[in-house]
């Protein structure tokens, strides 16, 4: 009897999804957009500091966001009130996006922008699934990923969710106003990044009083100037 074959699917899920990925970075590229991605655990402040990075980086340049749940449209409704397109993702109960995901959902933003009189955004943010977990198995074609972990979780995850942290381009340790409030310890939080990623640099912040928002801003925006310069001058060379 020949032996029974065995097909690792979720391999094979991974591997597709990350060509994928690689041809909607191609994409974006080409159309000068950038694409960030989100990710944290559910209630580390990604809506508020998303708006509170939206307030100085829409100075600089045009922004759109991507709010990604299993339900509900209350982050989107958010952003749209605070004056910037956005489209709400529900992902069936999944708990992270992927790269095709991704593409739709850019899709829907730029037919939002249109109906706004805006064209495509310059950067679009996603913010993604509320989960430590998958978001970070899931590759999104994002061509930057911010990963938010804020105070009252710990300084301990790191060490938890060490692919997460690996996949940081940024890491921002957010709701620094409550510091005074919990047994949260900076440098030691720094220090388990640090086990898991050598070059992500980290910025600790608050969306409510703004603190380091200035800064984490600044490396954003000048992620957004270098890639669509890169663009351009690839398409010189063409």
């Amino acid at each position: 009897m020949d032996p029974v074959k065995i097909i690792e699917l979720k391999k094979t899920i991974l591997e597709d999804n990350d060509k994928d990925a690689e041809l909607l970075r191609a994409e974006t590229k080409k159309d000068r957009v950038s694409y960030l991605n989100v990710m944290s655990s559910p209630g580390s402040g990604k809506t508020t500091t998303i708006l509170a990075l939206l307030r100085v980086i829409g100075e600089r340049i045009s922004c759109g966001v991507m709010e990604a749940d299993i339900d509900s449209d209350v982050d989107a409704k958010t952003i749209q009130e605070a004056g910037y397109p956005a489209v709400q993702l529900h992902t069936g109960g999944m708990c992270h996006l992927d790269a095709q995901m991704s593409r739709q959902g850019l899709r829907a933003l730029e037919e939002t922008a249109k109906e706004m009189g805006r064209k495509m955004p310059e950067l679009v943010i996603l913010e993604n699934v509320g989960n430590l977990v998958c978001p970070a198995e899931f590759d999104t074609g994002a061509d930057l990923n911010l990963v938010l972990l804020s105070v009252p979780e710990g300084d301990d995850k790191p060490l938890k969710y060490p692919l997460m942290f690996e996949k940081a381009d940024i890491v921002a340790v957010t709701k620094a106003d409550a510091l005074p409030a919990f047994d949260f310890d900076p440098a030691k939080c720094k220090e388990n990044i640090r086990l898991r990623n050598g070059k992500a640099p980290v910025f600790l912040v608050s969306g409510r009083t703004g603190d380091g928002i200035p800064e984490l801003a600044d490396i954003i925006v000048e992620h957004v100037i270098g890639r669509t310069q890169k663009a351009g001058q690839q398409e010189k060379k063409s």
